[in-house]
Order: C-alpha cells, then sequence, then structure tokens
C-alpha cells in the first residue's frame, strides 16, 4: 500500500502543477519500490515533471538536462511501450532542440560582438552535441563563416564540405 500512496501523492503534486515536488516524490517512489506495479508510470512522470519545470532556453538548462536523461531512461527500459515510448522520445528531442537553441544563441552573441573565436567554440558545441538539431545546420554554416573570418580557410573548406556531404540539398547550398 506504500507506494499506492507515495504515487497517488505524486500524482498529487503533479496535478497542481507543483512539478518539483511531484518529481521527488515520484522519484522517491523510484527508489524506494523498484518492484512496483507503478514504477513505470513514476519513471515517465518523473520525467515528465522536470519537462514541465524546463525553462525558456535562455536560462539554465539543468531541469532539461534531467528530463531528457528520464526519458532516455525510460525509452532504455521501455523500448516495446509504442504509446509512452513516443511521447518519450519526442518530448528528449524538444528539450534537446532548446539546448541547442541555448548554445547557438550564445554563439550569435559573440558573433554580434566580432568575437568569432568565442563564436566558433559554440558553434561546434551545437555540431558536437545536437546534430540532431534544428539549429545543426545553421551552425556549420556559421562554422564556416566563423573560420573564414579568423583566416582558417582550409578548415573553413573542410567545414563546407562536411555541410554539403551531410545535406546534398539543402537550399542553403548555394548561399555557402
Amino acid at each position: 500500500v506504500a507506494d499506492d500512496a507515495q504515487f497517488y501523492l505524486a500524482e498529487t503534486y503533479y496535478r497542481d502543477e507543483q512539478f518539483k515536488l511531484a518529481a521527488f516524490h515520484y522519484n522517491k517512489l523510484l527508489r524506494s519500490f523498484p518492484s512496483s506495479q507503478f514504477y513505470k508510470r513514476a519513471l515517465f512522470q518523473a520525467a515528465m515533471c522536470y519537462f514541465e519545470a524546463s525553462p525558456k532556453f535562455d536560462r539554465d538548462q539543468g531541469d532539461t538536462e534531467t528530463a531528457v536523461r528520464q526519458f532516455k531512461i525510460f525509452s532504455d527500459l521501455y523500448p516495446d511501450d509504442d504509446s509512452l515510448n513516443a511521447i518519450a522520445r519526442e518530448r528528449a528531442a524538444e528539450l534537446r532542440d532548446k539546448m541547442a537553441q541555448k548554445e547557438f544563441s550564445i554563439a550569435e552573441q559573440y558573433r554580434k560582438l566580432d568575437d568569432p573565436r568565442a563564436a566558433l567554440i559554440y558553434y561546434q558545441k551545437v555540431i558536437d552535441l545536437y546534430p540532431d538539431s534544428r539549429y545543426h545546420i545553421p551552425a556549420l554554416e556559421e562554422k564556416a563563416r566563423a573560420l573564414k573570418l579568423l583566416g582558417r580557410d582550409k578548415e573553413a573548406l573542410d567545414a563546407v564540405q562536411k555541410f554539403i556531404d551531410e545535406n546534398p540539398t539543402n537550399p542553403l547550398l548555394s548561399r555557402i
């Protein structure tokens, strides 16, 4: 009965939009009752709590990173659950896009401040960490531009070639 009470306490906090408290209680159930019938749902709901608590892209993304990790754990543990696993993958992709947006916006700030060396670091971070995000292609394009500004023409050409190899039909090809 204890796992039942723990789960429904977490559910109450979740429905009251007290996501941090709900996450605490879902995670307490996960730690205390690993064989509970509520384990699977609690794992998913804990990830949803962090998803709901995830701030706008320009804020600290700690909750966003936690949500992505928890959704990944859920997907790894329950790969055959089509409905919840599809939602978990979709939410994780949405959150990864937000994290990429944060890094890309930092790069853009450095670009505007005429600091291509610093911008390059953040464009590379988007390229390396978020290849599945909508910021990947713009980061590749801007990386090439930053390298050109730094006089690193060979590396800029390599970046352009990588862009062409990865995106042979992209409309940005003529511009890049």
